[in-house]
């Protein structure tokens, strides 16, 4: 074969895997499911991944070098800024919020020798992530993850390209589109870009957005293009099953678009649909208060997210929807009405979602399949509202240049868009939600616990084997060393300190020895830099903006429980940046147990080894209180002290709901119990309101330890 031969294969196979912005991760994941279902190891499957990975990157190069060539000026620029724009404030680590977590399960592989070992092996990405990052130690593991953030970033940028494409707008046009997503898409303060850019997410969505554009031609007569659809859904089921419902969404507004260019389906949808709307209404009152219709499994929508008419509250300020739409996607929202008929396609994808949290069998068949109904507000993720709001602001402006009889139209209306979206996006506070400002925002380092990278570092080097049996002394510091070293993970937005453990002389050393903890990494607060206020946690409400504070700077002293560790034969040694590491004495080291870093559905073991659930008392709590707006009381449990426990609520014997016991409860924190986050709150459902008498019963979950002052009777009216 000769050189120029190789050249036009290389040319070819990059044209034929990268055009598309996914066709290149089948690959990868048919390989990872035949390791999976043929139960082979992981060693040799990471091996093939890193092959891979240096064909795809040379075919990649090839690739870019060739389309480059043939791109405009303006175009290269886009994409160099939109480069720079996620490359530049990097992976979005701010603690405690839930990047760390991907980060987390990203580098988890490491301990994993079979696929199905791992708890989260349906999320492909985690693993592809790995073979990319896994040899890069704990001090540069920030910059892998900007690179690889950024990669995903991009890619996702580069499909809502092609949907724009699709959708009919011209390059220029699309390219607005674009930047619109990249301004306005998200949730809350968060833009979907950076905040979801480690998780299996990204991937997943990139997989619907291409599964949309091949739906879109399948329904305008290619029907070849169908045999793509499987492989799609196939990548979005193992990355993230949420994007398997956004495509059925608005698969629903594309058929709905289909039905409405026939004269007759028109004219049949126009009289059904008020009557269809006003009926679902009626249903779903009616299920909402007599949701034990449904015996199959335990269920109840129940407020503050389901109305009484069962239907999603998605005008309540209060609730995640109007955080998630903002102002500009009300605007967008009007647009879609007021332009329907002109933009019929794109209005029915902006709308579907919204008429859908309002229809009643879409919101209870939503609340049957899962109990996190806190989570309908994603799916307003289906179709970025900023589509509309383009097209909007497009009209409107170009009706204005006309009017003013201004040269340059089109250059104009494009421009006059395109400063309005940065300038809107900008303003990060509800009600107006620009996610610009996010995407652009660098937390101070403290807030990112950049500096314990040197502590993750120093234990890599010197204490890698034994690193499952350390405690640590606050959640921020358990959270670092879950991540980097794949550990049990935290609950990263309770605030904890070690000194929380210290209620009597000797707490510390014997939470230590019952737990089987090797050494005790702790923070000196001498040495600690105290962080500034979270303006995300602020904005967002996600978290206490103080939180690192409350876990790295002691609320307490424990100079004397430490001492009495030195006194008992442990070694102390510092470790950068601000640390203390106090070693077990060899005698006294049982095999570790990883019960550094627990959680509530682990048990705790006494140095026998045998289970301490059957001693009593395991745990303190009460049922504080029982009436139609809150059932209330707290828990704790003395064999994890510091960790929220799960409650079951029942009605006498009919099973309620489960909560976990993690909010914070003040007289806790003054008698010194665990965290003191440890309380629960549940609102009682639409079905308790019938006039009769119920009997509120809270038991320790999946047992039938009963909490004190239960059960208490209720009796409630419906309004």
């Amino acid at each position: 074969m000769t050189l120029t031969r190789f050249y036009a294969n290389v040319d070819q196979a990059g044209a034929a895997f990268f055009p598309n912005g996914w066709f290149f991760i089948l690959p990868y994941l048919l390989l990872y499911l035949c390791f999976k279902y043929l139960h082979l190891p992981v060693g040799p499957l990471k091996v093939v991944f890193i092959c891979l990975h240096l064909c795809f990157v040379l075919l990649f190069l090839v690739y870019v070098r060739r389309v480059s060539r043939k791109a405009q000026i303006s175009e290269l620029i886009f994409c160099l800024g939109l480069l720079l724009l996620f490359l530049i404030p990097g992976a979005y680590l701010e603690f405690p919020s839930d990047p760390w977590e991907h980060f987390r399960r990203i580098y988890a592989w490491q301990g994993y020798h079979f696929i199905d070992e791992n708890p989260a092996s349906s999320k492909f990405s985690y693993f592809w992530a790995w073979t990319f990052m896994s040899a890069v130690q704990p001090i540069s593991r920030r910059i892998a993850l900007d690179v690889y953030s950024a990669f995903w970033e991009l890619l996702l940028a580069y499909q809502f390209y092609l949907l724009a494409l699709r959708l009919g707008f011209s390059k220029s046009w699309a390219r607005i589109q674009v930047l619109a997503t990249v301004c306005f898409f998200g949730g809350n303060v968060f833009s979907f870009y950076r905040y979801y850019a480690l998780s299996s997410t990204i991937v997943a969505y990139i997989a619907y957005l291409a599964a949309l554009i091949v739906l879109m031609d399948v329904l305008d007569g290619k029907k070849k293009r169908a045999a793509l659809l499987p492989f799609l859904v196939l990548i979005i089921s193992f990355n993230h099953l949420q994007e398997l419902m956004l495509l059925v969404i608005s698969a629903s507004a594309l058929f709905l678009n289909q039905a409405l260019e026939r004269k007759l389906w028109r004219r049949a949808l126009v009289y059904l649909l008020p009557p269809a709307l006003i009926g679902s209404w009626v249903l779903g009152a009616w299920i909402v208060r007599h949701p034990q219709i449904i015996s199959s499994r335990p269920w109840d929508p129940a407020p503050p997210f389901v109305s009484a008419w069962g239907i999603f509250r998605i005008w309540d300020p209060a609730l995640p929807y109007l955080e998630a739409l903002g102002i500009h996607g009300l605007f967008s929202l009007a647009m879609a009405i007021l332009f329907f008929n002109k933009y019929r396609r794109i209005a029915l994808l902006t709308l579907m979602p919204v008429g859908l949290m309002l229809f009643s069998p879409f919101v209870l068949i939503f609340s049957f399949m899962t109990t996190e109904t806190y989570l309908s507000w994603r799916t307003l993720y289906a179709f970025p509202t900023s589509f509309m709001l383009v097209i909007g602001l497009k009209e409107v402006i170009g009706f204005l240049v006309v009017r003013l009889k201004a040269r340059s139209k089109e250059e104009l209306v494009q421009f006059s868009v395109a400063a309005i979206v940065i300038v809107v996006s900008l303003v990060p506070n509800f009600p107006y939600r620009g996610r610009l400002w996010f995407l652009l925002h660098k937390p101070a380092t403290a807030l990112t616990l950049q500096s314990t990278d040197l502590a993750a570092q120093w234990l890599f080097d010197n204490h890698q084997r034994g690193v499952t049996c350390i405690f640590a002394g606050d959640n921020a510091t358990g959270a670092v060393l879950a991540t980097n070293f794949g550990l049990t993970p935290t609950r990263r937005q309770i605030p904890y300190h070690a000194d929380q453990l210290v209620s009597e002389n000797g707490a510390l050393a014997r939470y230590l020895e019952t737990n089987h903890i090797c050494a005790f990494l702790v923070a000196n607060p001498s040495l600690t830099i105290p962080a500034p206020p979270s303006r995300v946690g602020q904005l967002s409400g996600h978290w206490n903006p103080s939180i690192v504070n409350q876990n790295l700077l002691a609320g307490g002293n424990i100079d004397k429980e430490l001492a009495s560790l030195a006194a008992a034969g442990w070694t102390s040694t510092p470790v950068p940046p601000f640390y203390w590491i106090y070693e077990a004495p060899q005698s006294g080291v049982s095999k570790p147990s990883g019960l550094g870093l627990v959680t509530t559905n682990e048990k705790a073991t006494t140095n026998a080894g045998t289970d301490i659930s059957a001693s009593e008392p395991i745990h303190e709590g009460s049922l504080e209180l029982a009436n139609c707006n809150v059932i209330t009381g707290w828990v704790w449990l003395k064999t994890m002290p510091i960790f929220p426990a799960n409650v079951d609520i029942f009605d006498r014997n009919r099973f309620l709901a489960t909560r976990t016991a993690d909010a914070l409860s003040p007289p806790l924190v003054d008698a010194r119990k665990g965290s003191g986050y440890h309380a629960f709150y549940y609102v009682p459902p639409y079905s308790l309101s019938d006039g009769r008498t119920h009997e509120i019963r809270v038991k320790l979950s999946g047992t039938d330890i009963e909490l004190r002052n239960a059960p208490r009777q209720l009796i409630c009216h419906s309004k």
